[in-house]
C-alpha cells in the first residue's frame, strides 16, 4: 500500500502510520477494505434525528399556518375581543422566531448519499464494468514533446529565459523604420 499524502510505499500492510510523512493509515486501510466507503457511515446516514434544519422550518410553517389561519379565525368566530390581535401577534412573531432559531442554532440532517459508491450501488457498477479499474495508460515520448507556449525555459537548452521588456517589440518597429530609411 501507498500512503495518500505522500506516495511511499508502506513495508507492510498493517502499519498505523506512513514511515515517512506520519500519515494515519489505519482509516486509509479501512476505506480499501470497505471498497472506497467509510466503515459504518450508512448507518450514520440512516440515522435521521428530530431537531434538524429543515424539520424546524417545517415546524414554522406548521405554527404559522395553525395559529393565524386557523386559531385566528375561530377566536374571531367566537367573538373573541382583546385576544384576537394577541393570537395574530404570537402566530407571526413565533413562526419567525422558531425559523431564524431552526437556521442558526439546529444542524443539518445527514445526506442519505454520503456511502454512495460503486462498491455500495451495485447498479452503478453493473452500469459501469470498468469502475474498479485504472484509466488506460497514456504515454507520450519525449519526442513529440512540445513545450507549452509562454514557457518559462527555452526549448533548445532548457535554461531559464527572461521575460521580455514591454517596450521591446516597439523598439524592434523603431528600429526597422530607421534601417528601411
Amino acid at each position: 500500500m501507498h500512503c495518500p499524502r505522500c506516495g511511499q510505499e508502506q513495508a507492510a500492510g498493517n502499519l498505523k502510520f506512513c514511515s515517512r510523512c506520519g500519515l494515519p493509515l489505519s482509516l486509509v486501510a479501512a476505506v480499501v477494505n470497505n471498497g472506497g466507503v467509510l466503515p459504518g457511515i450508512q448507518k450514520l446516514a440512516a440515522k435521521k434525528g428530530l431537531f434538524t434544519k429543515s424539520n424546524g422550518l417545517k415546524f414554522a410553517a406548521l405554527w404559522f399556518i395553525v395559529v393565524d389561519m386557523l386559531l385566528l379565525p375561530l377566536s374571531a368566530i367566537m367573538d373573541g375581543g382583546e385576544i384576537i390581535p394577541f393570537i395574530a401577534i404570537v402566530g407571526f412573531v413565533g413562526a419567525i422566531i422558531i425559523a431564524v432559531m431552526s437556521l442558526f442554532f439546529l444542524e443539518n440532517p445527514v445526506r442519505q448519499d454520503l456511502g454512495s459508491s460503486y462498491a455500495a450501488n451495485p447498479e452503478l457498477a453493473s452500469a459501469h464494468p470498468n469502475a474498479e479499474a485504472l484509466p488506460a495508460a497514456q504515454m507520450q515520448s519525449a519526442e513529440n514533446y512540445a513545450a507549452p507556449a509562454g514557457s518559462w525555459k527555452a526549448a533548445d537548452t532548457g535554461d531559464l529565459v527572461r521575460p521580455g521588456s514591454v517596450t521591446e517589440g516597439t523598439t524592434r518597429l523603431l528600429k526597422k523604420e530607421e534601417d528601411s530609411s
